[in-house]
């Protein structure tokens, strides 16, 4: 019975992110915003790493 409650509760996890990651494909081909869905990790000019998850950025290094 427990397995049957954690398997819900994934199966509307997965079907929300999901959503938000179609709405934000959506609006990124749509308004050029957006497309910051999920982890993404790039190097800078200067060396530093910078980071974006979900729109909450940040750089970390030089």
């Amino acid at each position: 019975m427990e397995w049957k409650k954690l398997m819900v509760l994934f199966l509307i996890g997965f079907v929300g992110m999901c959503a938000v990651i179609s709405v934000d494909r959506e609006c990124s081909m749509t308004t050029g915003q957006g497309g910051k869905a999920g982890l993404t990790i790039t190097r800078t000019d200067t060396g530093a790493v910078a980071f974006c998850f979900f729109g909450l950025e940040g750089e970390i290094g030089q």
